[in-house]
């Protein structure tokens, strides 16, 4: 785009204008104006004024895009093929509320996030969120680093895929997609053992649910969770979105669905739908 060209024009516009309302005011101390001539040199100044409020409001456009449209909740939702900065169902994060340069959530999820993150500024708690929506794309590059990673070492197909499933998501399977889902804080489990981590997973363990959050990776427990990941104390669900996405990607989804990309014929074999995806504290559902 030619810039100084438009630039250029803009400074003539704010001269143009100068110069007539310098004849305005003459005229009008001299009374030698008609009313018919201050109307056109008005509307000069007013069709002026408004081109150049055009070429900004184009500029902004350009800037952020307008969002186009909300994906339906099919398969291709579900599974992370999506586009957050086109689709109307997800908000942009303020930069105060995470750590990345840009961060989408769904935008129930984002309004009920925020809520809770003010809540515990007021009692001197600070939220952060490291990791919002995935999608399939950006799962499927996680996920293929450490497959790689893993090969190299010499790991089988399903030892590999074992390994990585005990804090990754295959493409396709991760609730990260909806997002609904927030990381918090930290991705080791030792932060939240001691010190803010453990003042922070305790505020979240007391209060996150008056917001509609709920940690999905709960610890192991014979009458609560047996498949799935291993207890994540980052990752807490907006559950009044995220059930009903959970519905949803049982009725629709299957392990056709799963695929493009290193270890995705393992997903039938590792049960992923019925241990992973469905692999949630009761308590969440």
């Amino acid at each position: 785009m030619n810039y100084p060209k438009r630039n250029k024009i803009i400074q003539l516009i704010y001269i143009f204008t100068f110069i007539l309302s310098l004849l305005v005011i003459n005229c009008n101390n001299n009374g030698n104006i008609n009313n018919s001539l201050k109307q056109n040199i008005v509307n000069i100044l007013e069709e002026k004024t408004s081109a150049h409020k055009s070429i900004q409001s184009s500029k902004e456009r350009k800037k952020h895009p307008q969002k186009t449209q909300s994906t339906p909740i099919g398969k291709s939702f579900l599974i992370g093929k999506i586009d957050y900065a086109s689709d109307t169902s997800f908000v942009l994060l303020d930069k105060k509320y995470h750590t990345k340069s840009l961060m989408y959530l769904e935008k129930e999820t984002a309004k009920a996030f925020i809520r809770m993150y003010q809540a515990a500024k007021n009692d001197g708690i600070n939220l952060l969120v490291v990791s919002g929506a995935r999608n399939y794309y950006s799962q499927k590059s996680i996920w293929e680093r450490k497959f790689n990673r893993n090969l190299q070492v010499g790991l089988s197909p399903i030892d590999n895929a074992i390994k990585i499933l005990k804090y990754s998501s295959m493409p396709s399977t991760s609730r990260h997609h909806w997002g609904t889902e927030v990381d918090i804080n930290n991705l080791e489990p030792s932060y939240f053992e001691s010190g803010n981590g453990k003042l922070e997973y305790d505020w979240l363990n007391k209060n996150a649910h008056k917001f509609g959050f709920c940690q999905v990776y709960s610890k192991f427990e014979e009458k609560d969770r047996t498949t799935g990941y291993q207890k994540e104390a980052w990752h807490w669900s907006y559950i009044p979105k995220s059930r009903y996405f959970l519905d949803k990607y049982n009725e629709l989804v299957d392990y056709e669905d799963i695929n493009g990309f290193l270890g995705s014929l393992l997903a039938k074999e590792l049960n992923m739908i019925e241990e992973y995806v469905n692999g949630i504290s009761s308590t969440c559902y």
